[in-house]
């Protein structure tokens, strides 16, 4: 007679993974929200700095070129765990 048992195991992975999940959530809405604020107070930024409209633009602009890189950047340099040095 042979016993035919199974063990439960923990699914401790299905965690981690709602977790990172959450923080990709939460991640993603604070980009977007930096990118969106920024347009609807450029007049006053440019006032208060003194300077142009425009350039006020370009500094929004030099954010969201960092926020569209930087997930790229992000997955290629922690992939494994003995990644190269980015």
């Amino acid at each position: 007679m042979t016993d035919t048992s199974t063990t439960s195991t923990s699914t401790r992975p299905d965690r981690t993974a709602w977790g990172a999940v959450g923080v990709m959530a939460l991640t993603s809405f604070v980009l977007v929200l930096a990118e969106f604020l920024p347009p609807g107070l450029l007049t006053p930024m440019a006032t208060t700095l003194g300077i142009t409209e425009g350039q006020a633009g370009q500094a929004v602009s030099a954010t969201a070129f960092v926020g569209s890189s930087s997930p790229r950047r992000s997955a290629r340099c922690s992939r494994g765990s003995t990644a190269a040095p980015c």
